[in-house]
């Protein structure tokens, strides 16, 4: 089974079990009792650099400010962006790999695919947004 699982760390347990015959809870238990193998989900995260060290810094910095003074929360606008690309789609939901550790993968997209953008802001006295904006790129 541990050469089985992996040859296709991305094979699910019920295909798993199909292929070596045996019920889906039995390979479970085997991945998790014996191999202490778990189902891990991709995670879609940003690669850090140099650079971002300034930005761990800055949120230290501010939250230390926080600390000090609890009334500054109340003059704060927070807002963020999301970016929506229409094609090149990781349903990470659905996505699993059997392994004794989490290892990180990458996936290559393309740097410039349509997409849709949504902003929005929070403060204490509410939410402004969301607003959605349309990639017009032709």
């Amino acid at each position: 089974m541990r050469e089985a699982t992996e040859r296709s760390p991305h094979s699910s347990a019920r295909l798993h079990s199909v292929s070596l015959g045996l019920s889906e809870a039995s390979v479970r238990r085997i991945l998790n009792k014996y191999f202490h193998f778990y189902p891990y989900k991709i995670q879609v995260t940003h690669a850090l650099h140099e650079r971002d060290v300034k930005g761990v810094n800055f949120y230290q910095t501010f939250l230390q400010l926080i600390n000090q003074n609890q009334e500054l929360v109340n003059n704060l606008l927070m807002s963020d962006e999301a970016h929506f690309h229409l094609t090149a789609f990781v349903n990470k939901q659905n996505f699993r790999y059997w392994s004794a550790t989490n290892s990180i993968e990458l996936h290559e997209r393309p740097f410039h695919t349509t997409k849709v953008t949504v902003w929005c802001t929070i403060s204490s006295f509410g939410i402004i947004g969301p607003y959605f904006f349309e990639d017009e790129r032709e």
